[in-house]
């Protein structure tokens, strides 16, 4: 019963972080549409550049949660998977144990580099002074929600794929 709420939490946490990615390439799209027009009319387009920068940080801490959740990310032993359907327990534990202690490890440097960002009150060098710890932070959030992720989806690799579930536990037919 625990174990499936901690997985209850993953893929809540996932679908969270997913439509975050949503609404954040959505804001990207616009901030660069701004980007073009602000060029077009001759105005200072730094914060501009700044913003896509910290957009695209967040993006790339939301997919790779969202990816994990989804179980589309492209392993060694995909193959191994497919021919041999009882290692994929062995390979999810494998998995789990090289990535979530990766993951973490980048999360707490992160996170420090984003505190003393903070602290320091570090800024960018144009004319918005944007706080550098707004795009550090995406680093420790977005690792610690693939952490979370990856946890959950290593709880449910121990559940055996039934005949007429999805083959990859996603819950999509």
């Amino acid at each position: 019963m625990k174990r499936l709420v901690l997985a209850r939490f993953g893929e809540r946490l996932g679908w969270i972080v997913g439509h975050a990615g949503i609404l954040g390439t959505v804001a990207l799209t616009v901030s660069v549409c701004v980007d073009v027009a602000m060029r077009w009319s001759g105005l200072d387009t730094e914060w501009v550049f700044d913003l896509n920068l910290f957009a695209i940080m967040w993006l790339a801490a939301a997919g790779a949660a969202l990816t994990a959740l989804h179980h589309a990310h492209v392993t060694a032993g995909i193959a191994l998977e497919r021919f041999f359907p009882r290692a994929r327990v062995v390979l999810n534990v494998m998995r789990a144990v090289i990535i979530i202690p990766f993951l973490l490890l980048v999360a707490v440097s992160g996170a420090i580099q984003a505190i003393q960002a903070f602290h320091v009150h570090q800024t960018t060098f144009d004319l918005a002074a944007w706080p550098v710890w707004i795009a550090q932070i995406a680093i420790p959030i977005g690792m610690f929600a693939w952490a979370a992720v990856e946890f959950a989806f290593t709880l449910r690799g121990f559940k055996t794929p039934q005949p007429h579930e999805p083959d990859d536990l996603t819950g999509a037919e």
